[in-house]
């Protein structure tokens, strides 16, 4: 009884989604340890409840094709969503740190015309800010792009493809054989 209500309460929260989705396996596996009948439709509906209102268009397309997915398709589908929605989070950040870059480096040309013309102590100091300033969101700027692994995107379609079935290849089976969850 108590994985019966463990199941209704699993949700994505802050988890990343393979470590939800995982979490929701742990406890179908243990249900299936307990000889309990447990059908892939109730997993999968179970991984849908508990994700968030970022997800609402994916659990909409998934819900009503005329398609069935399995577990293995869910997935995929759900982690695949959730690097989207990270790369465009990245993107968005990238656009808000650039027009405060512009922004900063206009205060910076402005109050450098005016040092040309009178040097005071309040001029000096205000440009030591802006600097203060711009080298931050350089930082973070920088950050950003860090986070494209090695500097690069990969937008082959056949490399990507290869690459997320050897990953999931060796996070479903522990031999290396192809199997099922």
């Amino acid at each position: 009884m108590s994985f019966h209500f463990k199941l209704r309460s699993v949700k994505k929260g802050n988890l990343g989604m393979y470590v939800y989705i995982l979490k929701v396996n742990e406890v179908f596996d243990a249900l299936a340890s307990c000889a309990s009948h447990v059908s892939a439709i109730d997993h999968i509906a179970t991984i849908l409840n508990g994700l968030p209102n970022d997800y609402k268009s994916f659990v909409a397309i998934i819900t009503t094709s005329c398609e069935d997915f399995s577990i293995y398709d869910v997935t995929i589908m759900l982690v695949d969503a959730e690097a989207q929605q990270n790369i465009y989070g990245i993107k968005r950040n990238l656009v808000i740190l650039e027009k405060r870059k512009n922004t900063l480096m206009a205060w910076l040309r402005g109050t450098d015309k005016a040092l040309l013309g009178l040097l005071s102590k309040l001029l000096v100091d205000h440009v030591s800010k802006l600097c203060t300033n711009l080298e931050e969101e350089l930082k973070q700027e920088e950050n950003l792009w860090k986070q494209k692994v090695d500097g690069t995107w990969c937008t082959d379609q056949d490399e990507l493809q290869q690459l997320a079935i050897d990953f999931y290849r060796s996070l479903f089976t522990s031999d290396g054989s192809i199997g099922l969850v």
